[in-house]
């Protein structure tokens, strides 16, 4: 089976600084969403869960060979300058 990334929203729907699970399956426990494991032909989108008002941005980062980096979670008000990183919801709602 492929491997697959799963990010993990408190029970505020707030985004978990630092948990990032590469897994084979949807980690147990709630709150977790599945997000893109490689930067190239990945079936999986990023989560879109609409405009938010909000002053931090939540951020996961991906290696030169476009695979995710497990444990890459952050919390920021700007995406960090090196590496590569896209923007993830800071807070999921609905």
């Amino acid at each position: 089976m492929d491997k697959r990334a799963f990010i993990k929203y408190d029970s505020g729907d707030f985004l978990t600084s630092g948990v990032l699970s590469i897994n084979t399956e949807v980690p147990s426990g709630k709150g977790w969403v599945e997000v893109p494991a490689t930067l190239c032909c990945s079936g999986v989108a990023i989560p879109d869960f609409g405009n938010s008002n909000l002053k931090k941005k939540g951020f996961i980062k991906y290696s030169k060979e476009g695979r995710i980096v497990a444990g890459s979670t952050l919390i920021r008000n700007k995406m960090p300058k090196h590496g590569h990183w896209r923007q993830v919801p800071y807070k999921r709602c609905c």
